[in-house]
């Protein structure tokens, strides 16, 4: 371990994303995100940017179906069962009157999409069951108006960036230390997995989009994000190792 106090340590995250009592060493560099593009480019999501993310006239005045983005991640294939009860709790929720001008995209991922237990809700027009999305490209879709997310942090990252208002729901493993930093950080999102029903779903939604303090925070670190993005960092500390040696 010794052999390991000499490298440099590259943090793909700001540095206003870690607890602000932990004092790295001179060899720790918080770095870009990572928020790269390559598939917002690909034939798969420009078919859903044409269905769903992109408003075709805008001038004409017409009124498009705000996104809900729920998604587990990979972690559906470890908390399968977390996972089955916030989707269907999210597809109970939008037979209520408050998600009548919203739009579900449900990423279930591959072993579910097929799912009998979806069978009672494949009718309903407001859902679309998908078992791959175009993540990035729904996170920063115009008209997403709601994420919900199990709180990996990639997917953190990307909706901070994107300055989308989103809930943690989180399933097991860094996902809640991934949260208390959102939390400790003037964010409040999170909402406990074991304790949701598709009204406290709808409740959390509608709180999250009047609390002011949790979104003036989220977008104060998301032009954080976008800056250090911007600047990219890891690359220097990368060449000037290079050209150490």
């Amino acid at each position: 371990m010794k052999d390991l106090e000499s490298f440099d340590e590259l943090i793909p995250c700001p540095r206003e994303y870690e607890y602000s009592h932990y004092n790295p060493g001179e060899n720790v560099h918080y770095v870009e995100p990572c928020i790269l593009d390559r598939d917002l480019a690909s034939s798969a999501s420009a078919a859903w940017a044409d269905n769903l993310l992109q408003p075709e006239n805008p001038e004409a005045g017409a009124q498009y179906e705000k996104l809900i983005f729920v998604t587990a991640g990979s972690q559906v294939l470890d908390y399968e069962g977390k996972a089955r009860h916030l989707f269907h709790c999210m597809c109970e929720a939008m037979q209520a009157a408050e998600m009548k001008d919203y739009h579900l995209v449900l990423g279930v991922g591959t072993k579910l999409v097929n799912d009998h237990e979806w069978d009672e809700f494949r009718n309903m027009s407001n859902i679309t069951f998908a078992g791959w999305v175009p993540q990035r490209a729904i996170l920063s879709a115009p008209n997403l108006e709601f994420a919900l997310i199990h709180g990996g942090l990639a997917t953190i990252k990307e909706s901070v960036y994107n300055n989308k208002k989103f809930l943690i729901l989180p399933l097991g493993k860094d996902q809640i230390d991934n949260a208390l930093r959102l939390r400790k950080y003037g964010i409040n999102n999170t909402v406990p997995i074991e304790k949701i029903g598709p009204k406290i779903l709808i409740d959390a939604m509608m709180k999250l989009r009047t609390d002011r303090k949790t979104r003036q925070n989220l977008e104060k670190l998301s032009k954080a994000f976008q800056s250090i993005e911007t600047e990219s960092p890891g690359t220097q500390v990368l060449l000037k190792n290079l050209n150490q040696t």
